[in-house]
């Protein structure tokens, strides 16, 4: 009887050693991404591109449109480049979708913004930086031309900007125009799938200008507005600003008086903000991040209260800006929401550990409590990466696309956009994969295919802005690993483990 007790012990100590000698999770950050390789989606050699966009339908089918432009017989045009794939593998050929002649000099980037609705219509804004234009499409037909209602004229007084967002029946549209009194934010709705429209509502503060303003609705469908503010507003810059915050609770009728974010933590003269990105994470807080320049050096504050007050800004551990290989004035970021509430940031900038040389396509991702370690989507050395944009296809699958300026620390005067090309990468997230749903009924169409390629592989006043304390102390915790979930049943099994090892003991004890 002793020798079995002897080996039941023996065994169950065997069972906590090997328990005690795994790695516990005392660091658990959110899985790190396998990306793939960056396939160019514009042609090489061909016109430039740059500030592209990114949309997927309910079929998965995914679209990418971007602002470009050519010479033919000696006029030149202005022009909305698009592609789309069905699996991120193999892309159509890039078609223009839209496109208008310009005067020698006056060439605009068209700056397109894609949106896809609850009929599983694909939305589309763009500017000729006089005027927005507006039109949609059925996505399986979106890439021949026309295939696209026919164009709405939103605004006639210059524009540089917009971002459209559906909800339901609703679509949401801000912009940044007004050449002849200033630009500012504007905002506008149609709640007939892009029928008729509102008249636009200016939400920023008059005495300024503003740029790359960006829309967010919560989960309690409050509106969320977020833009830089500063001098200028031309060629979709403002000097030396700052960030501007607008926000609606009544689908927005009416905009709470604008918050203007300055440089809180450094009063220093010359620094100001650029980049801003708006964001919700898993606890309903919103998270704003923003770029201090000329520091470089991302920064992020939270609100509890649906953007009334805000915790003090803190920097973004690891990362640095881009500024020295990309120009901040024509830079942004973006944040959206996975299915789990995890929050995905992309970027370009640096590690900061990187020599000053090095530019990176950084993704980071917010677990409510403190940021990951950044991971890089692309890396390069004498090109510069900029204006990344993502969408989350079937669930779990974090698409990326942005522009990259070719030897742009090497550039000859005259030349900065010849060498611009759109680029994109994507990863698996460690989630589910949701099935597509079913696509609501439409009158037949005729349904157009176009032939698919391999792309090589290379109020007026401002209000007064209240901080609500420090942020949470960061800490690594809350996203697990799938091995992470062993551990802790493992870890939970110790105490019993224990309990039967006194019982054994005892019993043993008694019977001597």
């Amino acid at each position: 009887m002793l020798i079995r007790i002897s080996l039941l012990i023996c065994c169950l100590f065997a069972i906590v050693a090997v328990v005690s000698g795994l790695a516990w999770p005392s660091s658990l950050w959110a899985q790190q991404l396998d990306w793939s390789e960056p396939l160019m989606l514009s042609r090489p050699g061909q016109s430039a591109g740059w500030f592209p966009d990114i949309a997927v339908d309910m079929a998965g089918r995914i679209h990418v449109a971007w602002a470009s432009g050519n010479v033919i017989n000696r006029q030149q045009y202005d022009m909305v480049m698009y592609t789309y794939s069905d699996d991120g593998e193999q892309w159509s050929a890039p078609n223009d979708i839209f496109s208008f002649r310009n005067n020698p000099g006056e060439s605009a980037a068209t700056r397109p913004a894609l949106a896809v609705d609850s009929r599983n219509i694909l939305h589309i804004t763009y500017t000729d930086y006089l005027s927005i234009f507006y039109s949609s499409a059925l996505p399986e037909n979106a890439w021949q031309a026309p295939a696209w209602a026919p164009t709405q004229q939103l605004t006639t007084d210059g524009a540089y900007f917009s971002r459209i967002t559906p909800q339901g029946s609703r679509l949401h549209l801000i912009d940044t125009a007004g050449y002849s009194t200033g630009y500012r934010v504007r905002y506008r709705r149609s709640d007939d799938f892009g029928q008729t429209w509102t008249e636009p509502v200016e939400i920023s503060d008059r005495s300024t200008g503003a740029a790359k303003p960006q829309l967010l609705i919560d989960r309690q469908n409050n509106l969320h507005a977020v833009w830089e503010s500063g001098s200028g507003g031309a060629l979709g810059q403002v000097a030396l600003g700052s960030i501007g915050y607008a926000a609606s609770e009544d689908g927005g009728a009416t905009w709470r008086a604008p918050l203007e974010f300055t440089s809180p933590l450094t009063p220093t003269t010359g620094r100001y903000l650029k980049s801003p990105a708006l964001g919700l994470d898993r606890e309903s807080r919103l998270v704003m991040v923003w770029l201090l320049m000329p520091d470089d050096i991302p920064y992020y504050t939270l609100s509890q209260d649906d953007g009334r007050s805000w915790s003090e800004p803190q920097p973004i551990s690891g990362v640095l800006g881009g500024n020295h290989f990309a120009v901040a004035t024509l830079g942004t970021y973006s944040m959206l929401s996975d299915s789990a509430g995890q929050l995905h940031l992309l970027m370009s900038g640096r590690l900061a550990s990187d020599e000053e040389e090095t530019g990176r396509l950084l993704h980071l991702t917010w677990d409510g409590a403190a940021w990951s370690t950044p991971e890089t989507i692309a890396r390069y050395e004498v090109d510069a990466p900029n204006w990344p944009r993502a969408v989350i296809r079937n669930g779990n699958e974090l698409c990326v696309v942005w522009h990259v300026s070719r030897f742009a620390r090497q550039r000859v005067t005259g030349q900065q956009y010849a060498d611009l090309e759109i680029w994109f990468s994507r990863a698996t997230l460690d989630l589910p994969a949701l099935t597509p749903g079913p696509i609501p009924t439409r009158a037949p169409t005729a349904t157009l295919t176009a032939p698919l390629t391999a792309t090589p592989h290379l109020p007026r006043h401002t209000a007064t802005l209240t901080f609500a304390g420090p942020l949470p102390t960061p800490s690594q915790v809350s996203v697990y690993r799938e091995n992470d979930y062993l551990l802790i049943a493992a870890q939970s099994a110790l105490p019993i483990v224990g309990l039967i090892l006194l019982t054994l003991v005892v019993v043993w004890w008694r019977r001597r």
